[in-house]
């Protein structure tokens, strides 16, 4: 917030924050917890209110931050596609199973370093080419923030950051 506390700045960034939130299903009504890019939701949102993502900014974020828990139902499929997980329930459970036991300090540490266990869970040096799962990464963006890691996508590189927000 700004010195006005009636003003919000909004950024969008080319290395956008990941997010988790709730998708609720419209037809069945399951729930099902998803890491998503805060632009994609940003996206989402937009697309589910017909709003536009620039001039609208301040009522795609209230209602953003106006869901209950964190809980979205997207009834139009293009705003539900925009958030719908690149990554299967395995995946992530694959990710939780090789993290286990890693404190949240040790895993932002990891998450820092190039050729870390962490990250090689969704990156890898092949020679001079990288080798980088896209639904693995978004797995992992995942866990980080359950043992509250705030990470985003660093732009150009297939890599996660980690956000140091008190720096």
């Amino acid at each position: 917030m700004s010195k006005d506390s009636n003003v919000v700045d909004i950024r969008i960034s080319v290395s956008p924050l990941y997010v988790l939130i709730t998708l609720r299903d419209s037809k069945d009504g399951t729930e099902r917890e998803v890491c998503t890019l805060a632009t994609y939701l940003h996206g989402a949102i937009a697309e589910e209110y017909h709003l536009d993502v620039l001039d609208d900014q301040r009522r795609i974020f209230d209602i953003a931050m106006g869901a209950p828990s964190r809980v979205f139902e997207f009834r139009n499929k293009k705003a539900r596609n925009n958030v719908t997980p690149v990554y299967t329930r395995e995946q992530l459970a694959d990710v939780r199973r090789l993290v286990r036991g890693k404190s949240r300090l040790q895993l932002g540490a990891e998450a820092r370093v190039e050729e870390s266990p962490v990250t090689k869970i969704y990156r890898r040096n092949k020679g001079k080419q990288f080798w980088v799962s896209y639904p693995y990464r978004v797995a992992v963006a995942h866990v980080l923030l359950e043992h509250g890691v705030l990470v985003g996508e660093a732009h150009d590189t297939g890599s996660l950051y980690v956000d140091r927000p008190s720096e």
